[in-house]
């Protein structure tokens, strides 16, 4: 997969213009035919996956392993409308990587009532400012995941319950005082 937005990498550490990830990033991003057809919205593999932990063994700890266990079981109960959290899964059970750009490219302005999968903002990053990319691009020296950036990733995904908290109230209050 390729992706153009990144809303960890904010400092000028990085030596290229983009970098390797476990993780995928789904706005701005495109993907292979045969990496697509790896895809299974159903994730049918997954009993066998969770029974075996092979998950665990892609993940830095064990809370964020725990955490996408308990995404993959929505996921596969049907409680959950979304078709990345099958391609993540997918991605890591084929030793998939994506290709972030150290810089974010692409804002996502679909956030609100309206939107089909980000009716709240719950990480803060709707409308996250976007910084021109130049050319010809800085390719990295190896093709390796940057374990650097995925743990940034990885902290902002696990962000604390308590932000997470905060900011579905502002998003609550912000409703409620428009209305």
């Amino acid at each position: 997969m390729i992706s153009g937005s990144n809303p960890t990498t904010t400092d000028a550490s990085l030596d290229s213009d983009y970098y390797f990830s476990h993780y995928i990033r789904i706005w701005g991003w495109a993907t292979w035919k045969r990496s697509w057809k790896q895809h299974d919205p159903l994730i049918k593999d997954w009993p066998r996956i969770k029974s075996k932990r092979i998950h665990y063994s892609f993940f830095s700890s064990i809370k964020e392993a725990k955490k996408w266990e308990l995404l993959w079981d929505k996921c596969f109960n049907n409680l959950i409308d979304t078709w990345d959290y099958q391609f993540y899964l997918s991605q890591l059970i084929n030793n998939g990587v994506s290709i972030v750009p150290a810089k974010n490219l692409v804002s996502n302005i679909g956030f609100g009532e309206q939107a089909t999968h980000t009716k709240i903002d719950i990480y803060s990053i709707s409308n996250y400012p976007t910084i021109t990319q130049s050319f010809p691009l800085k390719h990295p020296e190896i093709v390796s995941v940057n374990t650097n950036e995925d743990l940034k990733f990885s902290n902002f995904l696990l962000a604390s319950k308590f932000k997470l908290i905060i900011n579905l109230a502002l998003n609550w209050f912000k409703k409620f005082k428009s209305m």
